[in-house]
């Protein structure tokens, strides 16, 4: 069974990091993507080089600020 890691943080200004680990390609998007449209809209989306290595990292942040 692959494992897979989400790291989350809230800073003091209620925006939200989120940092996938161990899936490849896409897939770290659909393992965040029900966890952003909860949350709000995302601010920037960071794909550091491991996206386009067999192990995936990606950095997602997300704002709670309403609009």
């Amino acid at each position: 069974m692959k494992s897979h890691e989400l790291d989350i943080v809230i800073d003091e200004h209620g925006n939200i990091s989120v940092q996938v680990s161990g899936v490849s390609g896409p897939e770290c998007l659909d393992l965040t993507k029900d966890l952003e449209a909860a949350l709000g809209q995302v601010k920037e989306r960071k794909k550091t080089s491991a996206y386009y290595e067999d192990t995936v990292s990606d950095t997602v942040e997300i704002s709670l600020e309403d609009e």
